[in-house]
């Protein structure tokens, strides 16, 4: 069941069931619909705000056959998403709890068919006013970014010559390497870069090492992906929790001598900064068109395959880039073909 669908059948809830009583068994909403507890959660229960979030893994089950499930991760919604019949029966789940939710086949949607929905809550956020702030003041920070980046690159010294665009097909001499990235407690899953080291050799080699754990500065296995904007970018690369380092020291310069990419599509590899030359390895895989960034940021590299679980990586991102459960690469290494 997708999003709307779900919510679509808990504003149907809401239209029907007008009592509630609350038994050992359970609480039941009239009209056959029913939710028991099988596993206390902890911590704070969804409240009333209309910012206040709610992330929740479900299967569904018909005739005892799973007929649904949610994706890793499950679906995040909003109070305000929901009438207010529903948030009686919401705001029971607690974060770490897992609960059963009985509905009958006039309200399933299911081809008739009575269903029983197992919900595990992954999280809940409250919606202060400073979670409204932070929804809302994302574009805000991005338009005055484009701005800055803009104007920086008016009155900059660098002269960067942009390549017309990224090939189409992958260039075999440029060195793949992978990310097997686990979302959560899932097992993990792949990814592989193709880098870009006929253009920007240095940044390509960085990356490469990092990913190999051939100098002694490290690997990349074990880094959580910390900063998760969904449509624009999934970012890692913090080795040692001060914001990294590269095998060439603690910072090393933007590399544009022989061209540079433009942020013109989703799935590019591109390093992260604080500011000119001082790129380390931290980096960023972009989600959407991101070109306020084109000469700011050093692309060197693309997804060559993995892209669904990219998507899956982004689902996992906030509009403030906090992370809904943990992204970790648990393993990582170079493809030699």
């Amino acid at each position: 069941m997708n999003p709307t669908s779900i919510l679509v059948l808990f504003a149907t809830l809401t239209a029907t069931t007008t009592t509630t009583t609350t038994t050992n068994e359970g609480t039941h909403y009239g009209d056959g619909v029913y939710l028991k507890i099988i596993t206390e959660g902890t911590g704070q229960a969804i409240g009333d705000s209309f910012f206040d979030e709610i992330s929740v893994e479900y299967e569904g089950f018909s005739d005892g056959k799973i007929v649904d499930k949610s994706e890793v991760g499950g679906i995040t919604f909003k109070v305000g998403d929901l009438v207010d019949g529903w948030r009686k029966v919401i705001k029971q789940l607690k974060p770490e709890g897992k609960y059963q939710l009985q509905v009958p086949e006039n309200l399933a949607n299911r081809n008739g068919k009575d269903m029983t929905y197992i919900i595990t809550v992954v999280s809940t956020e409250e919606g202060t006013f400073m979670a409204m702030v932070k929804y809302y003041g994302l574009y805000v920070v991005m338009v005055v970014s484009a701005f800055f980046y803009y104007f920086a690159g008016l009155f900059s010294d660098a002269d960067v010559n942009f390549i017309k665009e990224i090939p189409e097909k992958c260039n075999p001499s440029h060195p793949v390497v992978f990310f097997d990235v686990a979302i959560g407690n899932t097992a993990p899953c792949r990814i592989e870069f193709e880098l870009f080291s006929t253009v920007v050799p240095k940044t390509a080699e960085n990356f490469r090492a990092l990913c190999t754990g051939s100098t002694d500065v490290g690997s990349y296995k074990g880094v959580l992906f910390h900063r998760i904007i969904p449509g624009f970018m999934c970012q890692g690369g913090d080795l040692d929790g001060e914001g990294g380092r590269s095998i060439y020291g603690r910072k090393f310069p933007d590399e544009f001598d022989n061209g540079a990419y433009r942020h013109s599509e989703p799935f590019l590899l591109s390093m992260a900064n604080h500011g000119p030359h001082t790129n380390g390895s931290q980096f960023f895989v972009t989600t959407g068109r991101t070109s306020w960034l084109d000469g700011k940021h050093v692309v060197f590299g693309r997804v060559k395959s993995g892209h669904d679980l990219v998507r899956k990586i982004e689902k996992q991102g906030s509009k403030s880039g906090s992370v809904k459960i943990p992204v970790r690469i648990a393993d990582c290494g170079q493809v030699l073909e």
